[in-house]
């Protein structure tokens, strides 16, 4: 997706936390129980973000490598690499990622 603005921008969200996200301020939040498709749909850019919670890596690798290929951007709550002990992490397009981090670090 090429929106730069979180507020015109669809933010996928982990189901145990989206009642816990009234503070970012986007045009839409839709929730989701499977990383791979969340991730899948920040790569085509159906959505420009999506944040995931208790994920394991083996669940958000894959996506994570889809996502960076397709020029996006994978970090965790920090805005730090991801690694394989990581278990939170927020993916975008990478033009509203910065945004997102100001609302979840």
């Amino acid at each position: 997706s090429n929106k730069n603005r979180l507020k015109d921008s669809i933010v996928d969200i982990s189901p145990r936390i989206i009642n816990k996200t009234s503070k970012i301020k986007c045009f839409g939040k839709r929730a989701f129980s499977c990383a791979g498709f969340s991730l899948t749909n920040v790569a085509c850019g159906k959505v420009e973000a999506a944040i995931l919670f208790e994920s394991y890596p083996w669940d958000f690798y894959p996506g994570k490598i889809i996502i960076e290929e397709a020029r996006g951007k994978v970090t965790d709550l920090k805005g730090k690499e991801v690694s394989f002990s990581t278990r939170n992490i927020i993916a975008s397009n990478s033009l509203v990622h910065k945004q997102i981090l100001k609302y979840v670090h």
